[in-house]
């Protein structure tokens, strides 16, 4: 198989119903949704709740099952956002571990979140110590408007901690190129962030940020089936990526180790959780129509989601 050839991947095996809503064919109770579109009660991103979601919830324009029975996620440039302070806007799952039990707070250390694995233990209970987040899916598109540095990047997967994240899962790919790349970032805590390329060139900038001026040899074409581990354990977290489906051949890997970097989420009060979908990383580009929303956007489909946690 030459390295531009798709990995062959049987769609069948997951057992995906394209006539049910995503909540039916995968587990969503332990996520809730937020979406471009506006909740008129507060004017930012209209969330749809983990209850919501295992009950059947979909959206025409931003969130459904595709004919194949994948589950599809599309953030356009435009629309709302889940806060003032947000610059892009999503379609993106948030983790929930409560599992649409509503007397536990969907922020702080408490059931629904989770604690890094090199963490002092916290004061009361977690929803979990370290994490496997792992997804197989599709870019079938990504925005081709805006500036350079925000044309067809958007973010695939995440660990989020309280303000900060721990670890961005980018795809990148500009509209002159053939084949896309995937790189991470780890924000120390209350800092800065530290890039890796995965796939790729290893070529970085003078801020340390990866170039992107030609296509990488093992880069993933659009519309190409891969997939992504995101693993913490310890105090390392490890990034790989697989051609295909989570049998395929690893064709990048990356770590972050949090005491090396002096990353500073070894605090008792730090608390995490996953996030996976389309979350945008492109506000600068044409909106295209006149309601605001734009005719330029990201499109992403996933035909497997698996997260797990230890026992605190």
């Amino acid at each position: 198989m030459s390295m531009l050839q798709t990995q062959n991947v049987n769609i069948a095996q997951y057992n995906l119903d394209p006539n049910l809503p995503p909540g039916d064919n995968f587990d969503l109770l332990t996520w809730a949704l937020d979406t471009p579109r506006t909740d008129p009660d507060d004017g930012f991103s209209l969330r749809a709740s983990e209850r919501e979601l295992n009950e059947g919830f979909t959206d025409p324009d931003y969130f459904y099952t595709a004919d194949d029975g994948g589950m599809v996620f599309k953030a356009t440039i435009f629309g709302a956002k889940t806060s003032a302070n947000t610059s892009f806007v999503r379609t993106e799952l948030r983790e929930m571990l409560r599992r649409g039990d509503t007397s536990i707070r969907t922020q702080g250390v408490n059931l629904n979140n989770w604690i890094l694995d090199y963490q002092p233990d916290p004061q009361g209970p977690v929803g979990g110590r370290g994490g496997l987040l792992q997804a197989t899916l599709k870019v079938e598109k990504v925005t081709t408007t805006g500036s350079q540095s925000h044309t067809g990047r958007v973010i695939v997967g995440q660990i989020h901690a309280d303000d900060d994240e721990p670890i961005r899962l980018y795809f990148k790919k500009f509209p002159n190129n053939d084949r896309g790349y995937l790189y991470l970032a780890h924000e120390i805590k209350g800092g800065d962030d530290i890039w890796k390329v995965i796939v790729g060139p290893q070529n970085t900038n003078e801020d340390n940020q990866p170039i992107y001026e030609s296509n990488p040899e093992q880069g993933l074409q659009l519309g190409e089936i891969f997939s992504y581990e995101i693993n913490q354990q310890g105090p390392r977290i490890d990034v790989l990526i697989r051609r295909g489906d989570l049998s395929g051949p690893i064709i990048g890997h990356q770590f972050v180790d949090m005491n090396e970097e002096n990353s500073g989420y070894d605090v008792v009060e730090e608390w995490n959780y996953f996030k996976a979908g389309a979350y945008s990383q492109n506000n600068t580009g044409e909106s295209g129509d006149t309601n605001g929303v734009g005719s330029d956007f990201d499109l992403l489909t996933f035909y497997l989601l698996n997260n797990a946690h230890s026992p605190q």
